[in-house]
């Protein structure tokens, strides 16, 4: 596939690695981001934070920081990432979220993370009062359209600009004013090994940042089958799942109301679980 060189100008994507082996895995099209000597407690974290720190972003490039891991759970190769970004070059943040049924049926990505790590939540909600900052993650609705896992974002100076600003500050409170998150371990289904919560309160991040809608998103959907393990597999509930996203999407632009909310959970109940 060609991709036009002088637009890829505009467009770096840093291929995250660790080794020999996840350098070599590199794609032509992105640049390699050494992570060698990085702090392997934070995983991609680390790297992304500490290139924001010590590089000044251009306006109106898009920057991207993607783990080695990304092909595989997307199934999204380079080259559509680049054009993907190419095709929305007049959006400031591109979203490649490959859990779009558990972004679209929960009300956040905390709930969902409650499914997975029980206490991400109120560790979240602590680092927020924290920073003395109005928002309420219990009332806080996301959809596909300002949320997404793993940090596959693809975006301009003025969302990462404000990405970083937070990450440091989250850096520093779990690493100096709460030892605490330190100790707080939650199961990573990857290899089925227990990690730091902080890891997974530092990859919902961006659903923060993104509620500031003088950004504007969009949402590639790399893969449309069902991913978790809890919801019947099937087109109809596939329509189902959609729904949700859909009111959610209304309640973002209009505001809540006891009519969308009952909407979305009456659009909920109809999804179908695995008992």
């Amino acid at each position: 596939m060609n991709i036009d060189k002088k637009f890829m100008e505009n467009i770096q994507i840093r291929h995250i690695f660790y080794d020999k082996e996840t350098l070599s895995q590199t794609p032509s099209s992105f640049i390699p981001l050494d992570n060698i000597d990085g702090d392997k407690s934070w995983y991609e974290f680390w790297p992304i934070l500490n290139f924001l720190k010590n590089t000044k972003l251009e306006e109106n490039v898009f920057y991207g920081f993607l783990s080695p891991r990304f092909t595989f759970k997307t199934n999204f190769p380079a080259e559509s990432v680049i054009n993907a970004v190419r095709n929305n070059s007049d959006k400031d943040v591109v979203l490649f979220s490959f859990a779009w049924d558990q972004l679209s049926y929960f009300i956040n990505p905390w709930e969902q993370g409650e499914v997975w790590h029980p206490g991400i939540t109120k560790v979240t909600q602590n680092f927020l009062n924290h920073l003395k900052l109005e928002i309420n993650i219990l009332n806080l609705i996301t959809s596909r359209k300002n949320s997404v896992f793993s940090n596959y974002v693809v975006a301009k100076k003025s969302y990462w600009d404000r990405w970083k600003v937070l990450a440091s500050q989250f850096l520093t409170y779990a690493d100096s004013f709460n030892a605490e998150i330190q100790s707080l371990k939650t199961g990573y289904i990857k290899n089925k090994t227990e990690v730091s919560m902080k890891v997974f309160v530092q990859e919902r991040l961006p659903a923060l940042i993104l509620t500031d809608k003088n950004l504007s998103t969009v949402n590639i959907d790399v893969n449309k089958d069902i991913t978790a393990p809890f919801f019947i597999d099937s087109p109809e509930n596939k329509y189902r799942i959609e729904e949700c996203d859909c009111i959610k999407n209304h309640i973002i632009e209009t505001g809540p109301s006891k009519l969308l909310l009952d909407e979305f959970i009456n659009a909920r109940n109809r999804v179908l679980l695995k008992k």
